[in-house]
């Protein structure tokens, strides 16, 4: 919700950005992004029969966020929970009415096996790429990896400030 809000945020005002202004006004909100989220992302899928409404007869999908860990209060709270809030945020969630997360923490999830099936995923990644390109060391590696990346922050930035701008705005990072 956060990503599509700003993109399409960055796509209608791209005009006033080359000017170096700022928006005065947004023509999608909070609660745009929300629906987008929810009710729309179910109609895209196919399942709005099922889920993306809080309406009888739809699977109890709920996701709660809390504000524990705010540093400061918010004048607007769904704002805060689209443009701010992380996984840590999430206080409860509940999927087809069956509590998934409560307090913060995942039920009847085994967090030591998970976590060791993650490092086992990466660990095949990265022999994959080293059987692909036996010639790069895990250096090569993580060096393509942060490379990669880099390229997806310039190209970014290249989108969302011109080509003229685009190296200012890298260098400033």
């Amino acid at each position: 919700m956060r990503l599509a809000l700003q993109m399409q945020r960055c796509l209608d005002n791209d005009a006033v950005h080359k000017t170096r202004q700022v928006p005065l006004d947004l023509e999608y909100g909070f609660r745009d992004a929300l629906i987008w989220g929810t009710r729309n992302g179910a109609e895209t899928v196919g399942m709005s029969d099922r889920i993306g409404t809080l309406t009888p007869g739809k699977e109890a999908d709920i996701v709660v966020i809390t504000s524990k860990h705010a540093i400061s209060a918010s004048a607007y709270p769904l704002g805060t929970a689209i443009l701010h809030s992380s996984p840590a945020d999430v206080d409860t969630v509940m999927v087809r009415g069956e509590i998934k997360k409560r307090d913060g923490v995942l039920v009847g999830q085994n967090i030591p096996e998970i976590r060791a099936k993650a490092k086992a995923g990466l660990q095949r990644i990265m022999k994959n790429l080293e059987s692909m390109k036996p010639e790069m060391k895990q250096e090569e590696i993580r060096q393509f990896l942060v490379g990669a990346e880099n390229v997806t922050r310039k190209n970014l930035a290249k989108a969302y400030f011109g080509e003229e701008d685009q190296g200012n705005w890298m260098r400033e990072r």
